[in-house]
C-alpha cells in the first residue's frame, strides 16, 4: 500500500509540474531578454518630466543651491528617435515656451528670442532633433534660463516647472527615456575661500513619465 501512495504522489507531481509549464508564456524562454518588454514599443509618445531650482544661485558664489538637470535618452540601439515639440509649463500651470519644430529649427512663434541651446554632448541643438541610437542628452537649468527656455526662479518663491517634450519615430521604438537629477543643499564656505566646500546636499533622481503612446 506504501509503494501505491508513494507512485500516486509521483504522478500528481508530474501532472502538476506539467500543467504549471503549459501555463508559462512563451517569451519566459526566449533567448532575448527584452523579449518581454517588445510590447512596450511605440512610434510616437508624450515625456514628462518635473523639475525644481533656483536660478543665478550656485554653490560657489552664495553657499545655497536648488538645482536640476534634466536628461533625455534614446535607448535603442538601431533606431533615432525625433524630437516634435517642446513645452514648458510653469508652477501655476500657465504654458511658459512652447517650441515646435520647422523642420529646420525648434522655434516659439510668441518668444522669438528664446531658443534651445546645444546640449553638453552635441546630440540637441536649436537646429537638430534628431537622437541617434544610444545617445542620451543633458540640460542644467541655468543654461536653460539663460537661454530663455525656463522661467526665472528666485529663492524663497515658487520654483517648479513641467517639461513636455513629444517624440516621433519612423518605425517601432522603445520610448525616449528621461529623468530629472535634482541638487538641494545649504553648505558653508571659509571666508575667502570658493574652492574648498564643506557641508552636506541632498540629491535625488526622478524618472519622466510617458503618456500619449501611439503604437500604429
Amino acid at each position: 500500500m506504501s509503494s501505491l501512495k508513494t507512485v500516486k504522489k509521483s504522478w500528481i507531481v508530474f501532472f502538476s509540474l506539467l500543467v504549471w509549464l503549459i501555463a508559462i508564456p512563451e517569451y519566459a524562454f526566449a533567448t532575448n531578454p527584452n523579449a518581454v518588454k517588445d510590447s512596450d514599443t511605440m512610434k510616437s509618445a508624450t515625456l514628462v518630466c518635473g523639475g525644481a531650482y533656483w536660478v543665478n544661485e550656485s554653490v560657489k558664489s552664495t553657499g545655497h543651491e536648488n538645482s536640476s538637470y534634466w536628461t533625455i535618452k534614446n535607448i535603442n540601439d538601431d533606431r533615432s528617435v525625433y524630437i516634435d515639440r517642446i513645452r514648458v509649463y510653469d508652477y501655476d500651470g500657465d504654458l511658459f515656451r512652447d517650441f515646435l519644430w520647422t523642420g529646420t529649427e525648434f522655434y516659439d512663434a510668441n518668444y522669438p528670442d528664446a531658443y534651445i541651446p546645444d546640449d553638453p554632448n552635441g546630440n540637441i541643438s536649436g537646429d537638430d532633433n534628431e537622437l541617434g541610437p544610444m545617445q542620451p542628452s543633458l540640460y542644467g537649468h541655468q543654461v536653460l534660463y539663460e537661454t530663455g527656455v525656463i522661467p526665472e526662479h528666485l529663492r524663497g518663491e515658487p520654483n517648479q516647472v513641467t517639461l513636455v517634450i513629444d517624440w516621433h519615430a519612423d518605425e517601432k521604438v522603445y520610448p525616449l527615456s528621461g529623468g530629472v537629477t535634482r541638487y538641494r543643499g545649504e553648505v558653508w564656505m571659509p571666508p575667502g575661500v570658493v574652492d574648498d566646500l564643506v557641508g552636506t546636499m541632498g540629491r535625488s533622481n526622478i524618472e519622466c513619465q510617458t503618456i500619449n503612446k501611439v503604437s500604429k
